[in-house]
């Protein structure tokens, strides 16, 4: 929803890679393509440290370990909680 709302200027300078489930795919692979955006998605990156460390900006599920990857490669984040997680771990994460 949030790439909706930029300008078509905006989408342009885009670049994004998604990890989405198997069953996701080809539907979020056809969103992005509507929206002109070019996109990368996939159920699994075999060189995710490598595509973190070249990011702009990620965006990720708040777990302690993906939190200190994050971290120690100095990368600007939006973490989103998996609200689902026991204890609320990953809030605690996000709000560190």
């Amino acid at each position: 929803a949030a790439v909706r709302q930029l300008s078509d200027a905006q989408r342009k300078r885009l670049d994004i890679t998604q990890q989405a489930r198997a069953d996701d795919v080809e539907r979020v692979k056809a969103a992005y393509a509507a929206l002109g955006v070019a996109a990368e998605v996939s159920p699994f990156f075999t060189d995710m440290a490598a595509r973190m460390a070249a990011a702009h900006l990620v965006m990720s599920r708040s777990g302690a370990s993906t939190v200190s990857e994050i971290a120690v490669i100095g990368r600007p984040a939006l973490l989103v909680p998996y609200p689902h997680a026991l204890d609320h771990d990953q809030a605690a994460n996000a709000a560190a």
